[in-house]
């Protein structure tokens, strides 16, 4: 057994949140993604670029949910900690810029 606080147990739980976003439960796909999070937080800390991932991934269940607020907050952590360690180029650091731009438009807009 690998135990609760395991990289592959993180990794399970981000692949069951997947399967959940894809049929439309976010709130699901939500809960496992916190629970993701709360392990890479441990393991790798709250700096590394797979928390990043774990950041941009809440960012997106938030957005799905019209929760523009948080979805922002999450998309800004993963956003400083691409541009800290891959840099503005990084295709990732790009991503994350349009979807905060998408976002402001859509509270804008609401």
């Amino acid at each position: 057994m690998l135990g609760e606080e395991h990289p592959n147990t993180a990794n399970s739980y981000n692949n069951l949140a997947g399967y959940y976003y894809d049929l439309g439960d976010n709130e699901k796909a939500l809960e496992y993604l916190l629970k993701a999070l709360n392990i890479f937080e441990k393991v790798n800390g709250i700096e590394h670029v797979v928390t990043a991932v774990n950041y941009n991934n809440i960012g997106s269940v938030y957005r799905k949910l019209s929760k523009f607020g948080l979805s922002l907050k999450f998309y800004q952590k993963a956003l400083d900690i691409y541009v800290k360690k891959m840099g503005h180029d990084y295709i990732e650091t790009k991503k994350i810029k349009e979807k905060i731009e998408i976002v402001k438009k859509e509270m804008n807009s609401k």
